[in-house]
């Protein structure tokens, strides 16, 4: 599992090589519409004069911890691929290899950990969010997102997946309620969550199609790719 896992992402990371304009500028962060990122600019502002420590699991070559940079974090990133890590470091990003399952950080060590989209690629996820808690600052925020289970999204990953086309290994779904009870479970608690909007890809007209059947679903509490979540770790009495 764990070697399948690093190729598919020493192999994602490769990709990221060929495309241009991988990392964000200062004025396309100000307009973004990224929940992760909006959050992130909204905790910024809450805490003004603080050198907020943040930690990117999972953060691949190092997208997130780019814009932390830009916002004025400290920031680390984490993530299983060499390839991820080595792109990154190119790129003078402070990105650590590593398994999000077993943190190589103390307890209590981060105000703030993201997690976009890196959840979803092992079956171990209440390791990692055990992990997560565990690292986290009491009270500490914890915000990313994960594939959402009921939407159009999932119909088009299974048919990518029957055809061999699907580039990103394995990779479940949550419900916004199983999400919700697993983030407990595991000393989380989820405060706010979010569907995201079908993005306009290559095929512009099957694109707007499926947004607008997505979108529909969202009227009787289902659609929507991702749950963006913002959670904080639970303070035990």
């Amino acid at each position: 599992m764990d070697s399948k896992l690093k190729n598919v992402w020493d192999k994602h990371a490769k990709s990221y090589c060929s495309m241009n304009e991988v990392y964000m500028k200062k004025n396309e962060i100000k307009k973004s519409k990224d929940p992760i990122i909006l959050w992130l600019r909204e905790i910024k502002s809450k805490n003004k004069g603080k050198k907020l420590k943040v930690l990117d699991a999972g953060g691949g070559i190092g997208q997130y911890v780019n814009v932390l940079d830009i916002l004025g974090f400290n920031a680390i990133g984490l993530d299983i691929s060499k390839e991820a890590v080595r792109i990154a470091k190119e790129n003078w990003l402070n990105v650590i290899l590593g398994d999000m399952r077993e943190l190589p950080f103390k307890n209590n060590s981060f105000d703030v950990v993201i997690a976009g989209g890196s959840l979803e690629h092992f079956t171990e996820t209440e390791v990692a969010l055990r992990e997560i808690a565990r690292v986290l600052k009491p009270e500490g925020i914890f915000i990313g997102n994960v594939p959402n289970r009921w939407g159009i999204f999932i119909l088009t990953k299974v048919i990518q997946q029957a055809l061999g086309l699907w580039k990103c290994g394995y990779e479940k779904s949550f419900s916004k309620d199983s999400l919700l009870n697993i983030f407990h479970k595991n000393g989380l608690k989820i405060i706010d969550i979010k569907q995201s909007e079908w993005t306009i890809g290559r095929h512009v007209i099957l694109s707007k199609i499926l947004r607008f059947f997505d979108n529909s679903l969202k009227a009787i509490s289902l659609g929507g790719p991702h749950h963006y979540f913002y959670a904080i770790k639970i303070i035990k009495a």
